[in-house]
């Protein structure tokens, strides 16, 4: 499961808005483009570059900017 997690220097993270939130690790398996509804870019306050996709069903999914399939589905979507 990928999970996103505050960064070490918030204390109180149900105070903060969804970008404020760290990815720690990348979605293994391409998604499909259809199951996806926009995404936004990982800030640089957090430890790796991630791209945090939002599903049709609201869930997020991070993904490494390097791969293929993320930059595939970038262009399709809004941010």
């Amino acid at each position: 499961e990928n999970r996103i997690v505050p960064p070490v220097s918030e204390v109180q993270p149900q105070l903060l808005s969804f970008s404020k939130y760290c990815c720690t690790r990348y979605q293994q398996k391409p998604v499909p483009v259809k199951w996806l509804k926009s995404y936004t870019v990982q800030d640089d306050n957090c430890n790796i570059r991630a791209i945090i996709f939002k599903t049709v069903k609201n869930r997020h999914i991070c993904a490494n900017p390097e791969d293929k399939w993320v930059n595939i589905a970038i262009p399709l979507l809004p941010r």
